[in-house]
């Protein structure tokens, strides 16, 4: 679990540099490549992570399934975010999930 993060980051890096996809062009677009979103993959491990720390530590089913809940739509949203800002193709959003 605590490698969860790094490992994470690291396998994004290296698709990142090996498929090489460009940005969607707007103005001020960032620097880097676009597939896979790292924001939606990163958000993803983070958000799961908590939910799983937190429902190790509660008894109740119910809270339990919330805490996944909320993690899944919070990284639906991130993703989204993404493809409505313009920064991501929806299909880099989809490698990064």
């Amino acid at each position: 679990m605590i490698l969860t993060i790094p490992i994470g980051r690291l396998i994004n890096h290296f698709v990142k540099e090996w498929v090489a996809r460009p940005r969607p062009e707007i103005a001020d677009q960032m620097a880097s490549y676009s597939f896979p979103s790292g924001h939606a993959m990163m958000g993803l491990l983070y958000l799961f992570t908590i939910a799983y720390l937190l429902s190790e530590f509660t008894k109740n089913h119910k809270s339990k399934l919330w805490y996944w809940i909320g993690g899944l739509v919070l990284a639906i949203l991130t993703g989204l975010a993404r493809v409505a800002e313009k920064n991501h193709f929806a299909t880099d959003v989809m490698a990064g999930v």
